[in-house]
């Protein structure tokens, strides 16, 4: 068995496990009735900030003066609407980038702006990023989405190896 990680918004991995494209997603809760799912973990979006940036000053602080850079991935992004609601109530300057994670984590690192991540995308070797929980929840469930349709031995397995190991846990 092979496996391959594509960073991928869980609307997409939805479309291509409908489509046949992908075989398996790691995402939030499909919409689709086509899907079947299992929970496998839950993470929660954060504030992710430069140090240089830092400076005692407030969450607000930083949202009414710096650049929140977000993934441009288009309006379907669940991560978008999460953090548009997280931050609802706040004055804030959002500057929209095509890109993925890693490089808006690289920006913040350079002084360009600040984030709002999934806490669990943010790798630990990122030395040049603070990370600033909510003061309120934030946090969401991640599921192993396949398409119940498709009938392949190695996903089969897969899934059941999965499922053997939440399981345990």
């Amino acid at each position: 068995m092979s496996i391959t990680l594509y960073d991928l918004p869980s609307f997409k991995q939805e479309e291509q496990l409908i489509s046949g494209l992908l075989d398996i997603g790691f995402m939030r809760k499909p919409i689709s009735q086509d899907l079947d799912s299992i929970k496998i973990s839950s993470d929660e979006l954060v504030f992710v900030l430069p140090k240089d940036l830092l400076q005692g000053e407030s969450v607000d602080f930083y949202l009414k003066n710096e650049d929140l850079l977000l993934i441009n991935d288009s309006g379907k992004s669940q991560m978008n609407r999460d953090i548009m609601n997280a931050i609802s109530s706040c004055e804030y300057k959002k500057r929209f980038i095509k890109t993925d994670i890693e490089t808006i984590i690289t920006l913040v690192s350079s002084n360009t702006g600040f984030t709002i991540l999934p806490k669990k995308s943010i790798k630990d070797n990122h030395k040049d990023i603070i990370i600033i929980p909510f003061e309120h929840d934030t946090s969401f469930d991640l599921f192993l989405v396949w398409n119940e349709n498709r009938n392949f031995k190695p996903i089969n397995d897969f899934i059941h190896y999965m499922k053997n190991k939440i399981d345990y846990l």
